[in-house]
């Protein structure tokens, strides 16, 4: 807001998260506990008052309990950016059965498969050469846990 000299920042519930700083920014502590969706908005104030609250945005938050670092790490996404040839590659032992989720940067569901975590130990052949130029998230999601990775498409 144009001449603004404060802000006040608001989480919804307030059990998702608590702010830390003041004025023109802040950085949030996201509630490691709360799982669900919570809402952000700002207000500021400038000499006339405070201005009306913003439209809140809303955040998924998601337990990461169990999700190994290494996994994440291990999981690779190539070429980047692409021309939407993608592969997958997932140097990183599982079992079972893994969901694979890709996203655009809206989050509408654009390529979702299952495949076996064996299948993962190769190269894995995305068939993703039907999008737009773009920013994408591939989503693995396993028992033990999911990670995620950007995806760049440039054709």
């Amino acid at each position: 807001v144009e001449g603004a000299n404060a802000y006040e920042w608001a989480v919804v519930p307030a059990e998702a998260g608590t702010f830390e700083g003041e004025g023109l920014e802040v950085n949030i502590n996201w509630n490691t506990t709360y799982l669900g969706e919570a809402e952000l908005m700002a207000r500021a104030q400038n000499e006339c008052g405070w201005s009306d609250w913003s439209p809140a945005a809303t955040v998924v938050l998601e337990s990461s309990v169990g999700l190994n670092e290494n996994f994440a790490k291990s999981l690779v996404v190539y070429p980047n950016p692409s021309d939407g040839e993608v592969y997958l590659s997932l140097d990183y032992l599982l079992k079972g059965k893994v969901n694979l989720t890709v996203a655009n940067s809206l989050g509408k569901l654009v390529y979702q498969t299952e495949l076996e975590a064996s299948a993962l130990t190769s190269d894995v052949k995305l068939p993703l050469s039907h999008l737009e130029n773009g920013v994408y998230l591939i989503r693995i999601t396993t028992n033990a846990g999911y990670a995620v990775k950007p995806l760049f498409i440039n054709k």
